[in-house]
């Protein structure tokens, strides 16, 4: 009985354990009857697949070639954990799009627990409130485009020491042939390491006097350990019941990493708090852990302190920013050296883009093309993190056809998707020429799957554009700055050790030589005057900062490569129209910025909306003037009305010009004498035409000396009531072609920046001799102004026609206006008068011609206009305008595409104010780009091409009034031009007779030549010469 008992119990067992099996094996109850993703065979007990993860050939290789035997999606047993493979950008972008929530999070590993503040680093914190918060404030404070340009300067200065350094070494350990060996990795790792730490703590510590600095050493071995220790996959992250036995000692390795990284985060943290506490932020450019500081300072996110938070991120951006941007770097140059062709094409594209006789800036980039598709491919072949960072499902989904339960883990295998057979021709081959042809619309941001080096989805990395800046700005840098060779005919070493990032076994030694020893001296700025200068200057600006201090709010973005002393000076005298380099500059710090005009700041404003709100909610702080060397001489100590201090004076002389010269009144008055000159000079032209005709009856004309003759007589006989060009009533050709050209010295003077306007202490040098001959061209103009007033004086009691001098001198009378005497009144509004209807006036008709000779539909539908209107047989009357919408809509669109002052009139801040979040210091001058703003993509559709008609339809409603901020050829505001509606009556009824008077065609099939001349007004280079 017993023994049946036994063997009954035996059986009763069994039965129950094999129904208990059945249902673990079946259960009805499993969120879905699909199939899971094949496992790969070979998983040992316990181990899983860990074993064959350990062989020699790195992770990403081993899981590529098992891509190639069970499928793009597979998965493997890490210990007792489950990890799904994924190989194919096609499952990626289902992961990343349609479960992109789902796998989100991250796993919890050893490594992260002990180094990471038990993940408190944002890279591996788990998905949740306190990585959402965090990534928020870290993305918009810490790593956004404006922190970075604020920083700009740090990485660039950086780039430029170190490539001095570089040079000293190739000078000291040079060899017969001219070249000396360098460790390239090495140099890379110091400078990036620099680079990320000045701008995260605000330190520097490796220099070519520094090399050797024991605590720089041990805190970069420190950060190299992190990284390293981070990709170890530890016998407690697989299997965690046997953490505590520690095989391999990594955990005791991930406690003295961690401790040593704690002590030093610590260090730097107690300093920054000291410091702010001090006010001693000496460069008023805040750093990293400034900014963490006044972010969470007292504050906790989801129970984690202000102190782990700011030590965690530190930490993050260091470990994260330094060795993938030293390892890309580094695989860069390998790839470069294995293939010379390459090498040659790029230095080609140096030498057209940038040239042999200066260094390259981080401005030259973008036009480097070729270069970029060189970083793209490295980025390809050799990502930073060729298995991306683990991801853990937080869900059960299906992905790809297969179920995926909820705690697996996900491995993204970038380096087997970026060598896609069915995407890469040539996979595995170095060729850049892929980015400029078949996969030119592919970028590196996450949004195509086929190339991921920086990731994707809500985890994609936050400082790609930070990373990418600095390594186009170093390679360019070093492959602009040397030569580089193999120093051996043995294939570069091209073996991988894989760690957290992806890095080059063995050091990178390679020969460099500069290509020409002036070209680097003069890049380099190695001379004493230069260095004697800097320092003078940086002990200028902290003296200065002592009394700066007046808020703590943000500035404008500062443009970055300004120079000691002139500030960006320098970069506005290129080749380029000042409005186009500050457009350019738009594009890429946004449309409020900064630059030094000598120790000036200037507000460049590129905006519309920025400027509405300018000229609505601060226009009285921004109504006054700046005191410049051309206006003090040439303007009779700024007694123009257009260009005087807001004040009591501008106020008084306003009301007058206002009312008394240039209201609606007094320019009808003066009509006769429009029309009178305009016919006029349109019969001289008749006669000039039948005298020169050719066979076909056309006769080459200059239209820029015609315009200026015309608008000359028009404005100097509705001022001073004289004709000086013509067959009729001419006052004297001479005297009138002299002041002409003294008036073109004014305009051209007017627009000089001379150096005493950026530095005032340096106004004796008269660099250039600008002083010199604004005196000369306004003792020149002064002479025939007096000569003027004279002659008005003496016919006062003469029955005449009266002129704007007549009135006013009878307005003035005698008397004074805040201490400028009558006749200075007098003289500079009657310049200012002449200067402004006339150079403005015949600018503006010169373009607006050149436009329509380059487009001759344009031109005939305007004709058309003209006939339908008025007839071919009747003259145009001023009453004949209004009818003529087409012509006022081509005026419109000239005067968006070339206002006749493209920058505006330069303007003062009288307080301090804010203006689109930013602060703006009293005496900051205000440079408006009305170029850029009318040629704004998102206000205009097809920005750059002349199209009358879109203010027929889309823009019927906007004018050139000022009230309309899209469009402001004449300003806005109180100082918006005071003759604008004289200037408008001119401009329509010139070209409106002009054009139903004579048929026009261009001499030659080239296009017109639209090059500018910037002046005070930005005329047209060449002559505008017609048929």
């Amino acid at each position: 009985m017993e023994l049946v008992l036994n063997c009954l119990n035996v059986t009763a067992i069994g039965l129950l354990s094999l129904i208990l099996l059945s249902l673990f094996l079946y259960n009805p109850f499993k969120f879905v009857q699909g199939k899971e993703a094949p496992t790969v065979a070979g998983a040992w007990p316990i181990l899983g697949h860990l074993p064959l993860l350990s062989a020699s050939q790195s992770p990403h290789r081993i899981f590529g070639a098992l891509a190639d035997k069970y499928g793009p999606i597979f998965s493997i047993k890490l210990g007792v954990k489950k990890a799904l493979v994924i190989n194919n950008w096609e499952v990626a972008k289902e992961c990343f799009t349609t479960n992109d929530v789902v796998v989100s999070s991250r796993p919890r590993l050893v490594a992260v627990e002990l180094m990471g503040y038990d993940h408190a680093l944002l890279v591996f914190a788990p998905y949740g409130p306190y990585w959402r918060q965090l990534r928020k404030i870290i993305t918009s404070e810490i790593l956004s485009s404006r922190r970075v340009e604020q920083l700009q300067h740090v990485f660039v200065s950086e780039v430029q020491t170190s490539i001095k350094e570089l040079y000293n070494v190739w000078c000291s350990k040079k060899n017969e042939s001219g070249y000396a060996s360098v460790d390239l990795k090495q140099w890379f790792s110091h400078l990036t390491f620099n680079i990320v730490l000045r701008m995260v703590i605000g330190k520097r510590y490796f220099s070519a006097t520094t090399v050797d600095d024991e605590k720089a050493q041990r805190c970069v071995k420190a950060v190299k350990e992190f990284m390293r220790l981070l990709g170890v996959f530890t016998v407690g992250d697989a299997i965690p019941y046997l953490r505590w036995f520690d095989f391999g000692g990594h955990e005791k390795a991930m406690k003295e990493t961690a401790k040593e990284l704690d002590e030093n985060l610590g260090e730097w943290l107690e300093e920054h708090r000291q410091n702010r506490a001090l006010e001693e932020n000496v460069d008023g450019v805040k750093d990293f852990m400034d900014v963490m500081i006044s972010l969470f300072d007292g504050k906790t996110i989801d129970g984690i302190d202000a102190d782990t938070i700011i030590k965690s991120t530190v930490l993050a951006v260091i470990g994260g920013a330094t060795d993938t941007t030293s390892t890309t770097l580094t695989w860069a140059i390998c790839l470069i050296l294995k293939n010379p062709p390459i090498l040659k094409k790029v230095e080609e594209e140096f030498d057209i883009q940038v040239g042999k006789e200066r260094c390259i800036s981080e401005f030259d980039i973008n036009k480097l093309i070729y270069f970029q598709a060189i970083v793209k491919e490295t980025l390809r072949l050799y990502s930073p993190a060729p298995l991306s960072a683990p991801h853990e499902f937080t869900e059960d989904c299906t992905l790809s056809g297969y179920n995926v339960k909820k705690g697996t883990r996900l491995i993204m295998n970038l380096w087997k998707i970026h060598t896609d057979l069915n995407i890469w021709i040539d996979p595995l081959e170095f060729k850049p020429e892929r980015f400029l042809t078949t996969h030119k619309d592919i970028d590196m941001r996450g949004h195509n799957f086929e190339l991921l080096p920086f990731g994707c989805g809500r985890r994609i990395c936050p400082g790609i554009s930070f990373a990418l800046q600095v390594i186009h700005l170093t390679l360019a840098s070093v492959l602009h700055s040397f030569e580089i060779l193999n120093p051996s005919t043995e294939p570069i070493d091209m073996t991988e050790t894989f760690g957290i990032t992806n890095t080059k076994t063995t050091p990178l030694d390679i020969l460099i030589k500069p290509p020409k020893m002036e070209f680097l001296l003069n890049c380099l700025n190695l001379n004493l005057n230069t260095i004697t200068i800097t320092f003078i200057s940086l002990i200028l600006c902290l003296f200065l900062y002592r009394f700066s201090k007046s808020s703590r709010t943000r500035e404008a973005p500062l443009v970055e490569g300004s120079w000691p002393i002139l500030g960006h000076l320098k970069l506005l005298n290129g080749s380029q129209t000042p409005h186009k380099t500050l457009g350019a500059l738009a594009d890429k710090y946004g449309p409020l910025f900064t630059i030094k005009l000598g120790v000036k700041p200037a507000l460049v404003l590129s905006n519309w909306e920025m400027a509405k709100e300018l000229f609505t909610k601060n226009d009285i702080a921004v109504s006054s003037r700046p005191k410049l060397v051309a206006t003090e001489v040439m303007s009779y100590n700024q007694a123009f009305v257009g260009l005087a201090p807001y004040g009591p004076y501008w106020r008084e002389l306003r009301k007058i010009v206002t009312v008394e010269f240039l209201s609606n009144r007094r320019i009808d008055q003066l009509s006769h004498i429009r029309v009178s000159e305009i016919q006029t000079s349109i019969k001289e032209l008749f006669n000039v035409c039948c005298n020169k005709k050719n066979e076909s009856n056309y006769t080459l004309v200059d239209m820029t000396q015609w315009l200026a003759h015309l608008t000359f007589n028009m404005v100097v006989r509705m001022v001073v009531g004289k004709r000086y060009f013509g067959v009729i009533h001419v006052e004297g050709q001479d005297k009138a072609q002299r002041f002409m050209k003294n008036i073109r010295e004014f305009m051209r003077l007017m627009g000089t920046f001379t150096v005493a306007d950026g530095i005032p202490c340096l106004r004796w040098l008269d660099l250039g001799g600008y002083e010199k001959a604004m005196k000369a061209t306004a003792n020149e103009i002064d002479k025939l102004l007096s000569e003027w007033l004279d002659e008005h004086r003496q016919n006062q009691k003469v029955e005449r026609e009266r002129d704007f001098m007549d009135v006013m001198i009878s307005t003035i009378n005698g008397a004074q206006i805040e201490g400028f005497d009558a006749d200075t009144i007098c003289k500079a509004t009657t310049l200012e008068l002449i200067l402004g209807g006339t150079d403005t006036t015949a600018v503006t008709l010169t373009w607006a011609i050149s436009l329509l000779l380059q487009n001759p539909l344009v031109l005939e539908k305007a004709k058309e206009e003209i006939d339908m209107q008025i007839g071919k047989d009747g003259l145009i009357s001023e009453s004949d305008i209004s009818k003529l919408v087409y012509l006022h809509a081509i005026v419109k669109e000239t005067l968006r595409l070339y206002p006749p002052a493209p920058l505006s009139s330069p303007r003062e801040f009288t307080e301090n104010c804010i203006l689109g979040d930013y602060y703006v210091k009293k005496g900051t001058r205000l440079i408006p780009n009305l170029w850029k703003i009318h040629r704004d993509p998102s206000v205009w559709s097809d920005p750059l091409k002349f199209k009358p008609e879109r203010f027929l339809n889309t823009h019927k409603n906007i004018d050139v009034k000022g009230q309309n901020y899209e469009l402001l050829p004449f300003g806005s505001g109180r100082r918006i031009c005071a003759g604008m509606s004289l200037g408008l009556y001119m401009v329509h009824f010139t070209l409106a007779n002009f054009l139903q008077s004579f048929d026009i065609l261009s001499p030659t099939a080239a296009p017109i030549d639209m090059a500018e001349i910037f002046q005070f007004t930005n005329t047209k280079a060449t002559t505008l010469e017609i048929l």
